[in-house]
C-alpha cells in the first residue's frame, strides 16, 4: 500500500529543494496556486479561507468547486481566485 499523495508530493518537494541547495541554487519562492501570492501555500491561504467563509467555494483537499458543485474553469496565467471573480462578474452581468 502506498503513502497518501500529499506525503509523496511533500517528499518530492523536499528532495527537489534539497537537490537545488546541494548544487548551490536557491530554492524557488513558494507560490500559492489559489491567489498566486508568494511565501504561502494553498493549504494556508487566507484568501481561500475567506472565500470558503463567504460560501463562494467548496474545497475538498485540493479540489476547488463553486458551492453548486460546478468546477471552476481555469484560464492560463490566472489564479483560481481571479477565475472565480471573473466567473461571478459574468453571472452578475447575465442576471441583470
Amino acid at each position: 500500500m502506498s503513502a497518501p499523495p500529499t506525503k509523496e508530493i511533500r517528499g518530492f518537494s523536499m528532495r527537489y529543494e534539497q537537490g537545488l541547495s546541494q548544487i548551490g541554487l536557491p530554492r524557488p519562492p513558494r507560490k500559492c496556486f489559489y491567489c498566486f501570492e508568494i511565501d504561502h501555500l494553498f493549504l494556508f491561504c487566507s484568501k481561500k479561507t475567506e472565500d470558503e467563509k463567504k460560501r463562494l467555494i467548496l474545497v475538498d483537499k485540493f479540489t476547488v468547486r463553486f458551492t453548486n458543485g460546478e468546477l471552476i474553469s481555469m484560464e492560463h496565467n490566472m489564479s483560481i481566485k481571479d477565475c472565480i471573480r471573473k466567473h461571478l462578474s459574468l453571472l452578475i452581468v447575465v442576471i441583470m
